[in-house]
Formats: structure tokens, sequence, C-alpha cells
């Protein structure tokens, strides 16, 4: 794959996953998830969706963690 259409592809899925991030307008998270499909390869696409879940899931599970230590420390006090 060239530099240039990597590159695109880069930016197309940051696009798509900021919009997502921050609760874009319906239309606008379709406009960009086809460009999203459009510049990257089928399974870059399913590599970075599956990316995303698992990093969405690990920083839910450090969010709790630092949650549950700041308790923690709080009630040692």
């Amino acid at each position: 794959m060239l530099h240039e259409k990597r590159r695109a592809c880069y930016v197309a899925r940051d696009a798509y996953f900021e919009c997502l991030s921050k609760d874009g307008a319906r239309r606008e998270k379709k406009v960009l998830r086809r460009a999203y499909e459009k510049h990257c390869p089928k399974s870059w696409v399913t590599h970075f969706d599956k990316k995303r879940v698992e990093d969405e899931k690990l920083q839910k599970l450090l969010e709790i963690r630092e949650g549950n230590g700041k308790e923690g420390a709080t009630k040692a006090a």
C-alpha cells in the first residue's frame, strides 16, 4: 500500500472515530464511515474497529481501577 493511500486511510479512520467519540450527528457518522471504508482495506477496517472496542474496554477498566484506588486512599487516611 502506498504512503498516500495509508495516510488517506488514517485520516478517514481518525475523522470517523472522532465523530463517534463526540457523538456526532447520525448523517455525519454515515458519511465518515463510508469514507473510512472507501479509503481503508477491509481487513484494516475490521482490525481498527476491533482495536477501538478493546481500547475503550481497557480505558473503562482503568478508570474503574483509578476510582477504586482513590476511594481506598481516602478510607485509609
